[in-house]
């Protein structure tokens, strides 16, 4: 271990621990000298460097000539800091490429889901999606409705037709059917052409979705 000794601005060293602990033994070297070793950035006071001991009242004398301190090992620390943040950058660098990469990668993926589904545009309900005659059995009960095709709906429980009176028009893809007392029943026709009756609109235009555990299907019989 090299220490460097700097007393009134002037710096000299390097010595070994055994001559810097002579030194202060006979008073060269004072308890108030700041001292360096490798390793070390900063100067402190020599009492502070492991290994050196104080003992006794020293005598201020010359220090002897050595070569001067050299910031070799600043000149370290400065080149491993660099190196550090250098890794920090590449990794940073990586990080990025590959988050970029995969969002690129979604994006692509977004972009040709989008442009499938507007290539292949939802068909739109027409008259002849819609006339047929639904029927659903529930509770023992055999319950039907009918969309005629001059816009009238009729329903019926059990073979017995129900009085209903209400129209059946197309808008926004459901079957909305008006009844008497202003109320709309909306359905939905489903996949394999069953229809169902999905919510309700009140007279004030406030619409309320079933929950989907008490929809019931009512299949498409002619």
């Amino acid at each position: 271990m090299q220490i460097y000794i700097s007393r009134d601005g002037e710096q000299n060293g390097p010595y070994g621990i055994e001559d810097v602990n002579a030194y202060l033994e006979d008073g060269t070297l004072l308890p108030t000298d700041l001292a360096c070793q490798d390793g070390m950035t900063e100067w402190v006071p020599i009492s502070q460097i492991p290994g050196v001991t104080i003992s006794g009242d020293s005598v201020e004398t010359p220090i002897p000539p050595s070569q001067p301190v050299p910031n070799g090992n600043k000149k370290k620390i400065l080149i491993g800091i660099g190196v550090g943040m250098g890794l920090l950058a590449l990794m940073v660098g990586i990080w990025f490429f590959f988050i970029r990469e995969a969002g690129d990668k979604e994006q692509l993926s977004e972009n040709k889901e989008n442009n499938s589904t507007a290539a292949k545009p939802v068909k739109e309900l027409t008259l002849e999606d819609v006339v047929g005659t639904y029927e659903a059995k529930k509770d023992g009960r055999t319950e039907g409705v009918i969309f005629l095709e001059n816009g009238v709906i009729e329903s019926y429980e059990n073979g017995k037709k129900r009085e209903l009176e209400a129209k059946w028009t197309i808008i926004n893809g459901e079957i909305h059917g008006e009844v008497k007392n202003g109320r709309i029943l909306v359905f939905s026709i489903n996949k394999d052409k069953s229809v169902t009756n999905i919510a309700v609109i009140d007279k004030d235009g406030e619409r309320e979705d079933f929950p989907e555990e008490s929809l019931v299907p009512l299949k498409n019989i002619k």
